[in-house]
């Protein structure tokens, strides 16, 4: 697992090797829009979910890939054309709000890859 902590423009990332689900459950709770903006688990090479955002709007974006090529994002019923803001990797960026979803969300899903290295299948993906 990779995780970010920005001070300034540097990012003083941290990778822990194996992590527990509770080491990576509290670093998606961590997750503050900020100083901490991003979160990655490898499950096994290429398999990765990243999970940015977090903050005040309690909203984050939840990507991930079985191939390293094909990426799918986690999606919510949210209006089709409301965009929001939401930093991810350190970097604030305009995300379509149906592909953000609430922190129960981003933790089922992150829940289901650490254990599994598959997206969970109650949630909606789209590429």
């Amino acid at each position: 697992m990779v995780t970010d902590r920005w001070e300034g423009v540097r990012n003083k990332a941290s990778v822990v090797p194996d992590p527990t689900w509770k080491a990576v459950a509290e670093a998606i709770n961590a997750l503050d829009g900020s100083v901490r903006t991003l979160v990655s688990i490898v499950y096994k090479h290429p398999s990765l979910m990243s999970i940015g955002g977090g903050g005040s709007n309690g909203l984050y974006v939840v990507q991930a890939t079985d191939d390293g090529e094909r990426f799918k994002v986690a999606t919510s019923e949210a209006d089709q054309t409301q965009k929001v803001m939401i930093t991810a990797g350190g970097q604030e960026g305009d995300y379509l709000a149906r592909r953000c979803v609430d922190l129960a969300t981003a933790l089922r899903a992150a829940r289901t890859f650490t254990s599994t290295g598959e997206m969970d299948a109650t949630i909606r993906w789209e590429e």
